[in-house]
């Protein structure tokens, strides 16, 4: 019997960003790494590589609605899991309704995760262009924020997108939209090993918390992370 062939490696050009010496309030593992939301997330990243049954690769943050914490979640999760510094990860955006990573981050004029997507169907084997945070050991694909962006994701590129970057990575964090805004969540799911849902007490409505879980693939559904 045959072993199935493997991909090579995706071609990446790193794009190089010192983070800022006194980084976003919001990004709270590089802010205040001695802190007790810090810690929280540490949990959470220990939670995810202890998983019983095999360790996810590919974690989608989900969100109710707007305002329920899902760049805040995605981008402190990732930084918790670069921190080690053992392992490669990508932090990947795939809102294209509310971008908020090259803010968080303060990247300016980051390469584009919608374009490069797009790019990428007509020239699968071209170079990834990826933010490279040296401090923080973390790599980075936004969504530019402009306003000529789609307001729904490409699913089926963003899902050979990622299919292509797990051969770099050994983690990769997806910013997803709101579940309850559109059908974007649902066009990638297939392709990411389980979900977090994040939610904020002061936001989230029980009925919202519940239809958003309705629509998730229950084997998918990691946990519900409270992040206030």
């Amino acid at each position: 019997e045959q072993t199935p062939a493997r991909h090579a490696p995706p071609l990446i050009d790193f794009v190089r960003h010192e983070v800022v010496s006194t980084p976003d309030p919001r990004l709270t593992v590089a802010r205040a790494p001695s802190g007790p939301q810090a810690a929280s997330f540490r949990a959470l990243r220990r939670g995810l590589l202890e998983k019983d049954d095999r360790t996810p690769k590919v974690i989608a943050v989900a969100g109710a609605g707007s305002g329920d914490g899902r760049s805040y979640c995605a981008a402190n999760l990732a930084l918790a899991l670069a921190e080690t510094k053992t392992h490669k990860v990508l932090l990947i955006e795939a809102n294209t309704r509310e971008p908020a990573i090259a803010e968080l981050f303060d990247i300016p004029n980051p390469p584009d995760a919608v374009g490069q997507v797009a790019d990428h169907r007509r020239a699968p084997e071209a170079a990834w262009r990826i933010v490279e945070l040296a401090d923080a050991g973390l790599h980075v694909l936004p969504v530019a924020p402009r306003s000529d962006r789609p307001r729904v994701i490409d699913g089926p590129g963003f899902a050979r997108a990622i299919e292509r970057l797990r051969d770099a990575y050994d983690y990769i964090v997806v910013d997803t939209p709101a579940v309850l805004s559109g059908p974007d969540l649902g066009l990638i799911e297939h392709v990411v090993d389980v979900v977090l849902l994040a939610t904020r007490s002061s936001r989230s409505r029980g009925r919202d918390l519940k239809a958003a879980v309705g629509q998730i693939t229950a084997r998918k559904l990691f946990g519900v992370v409270l992040v206030d």
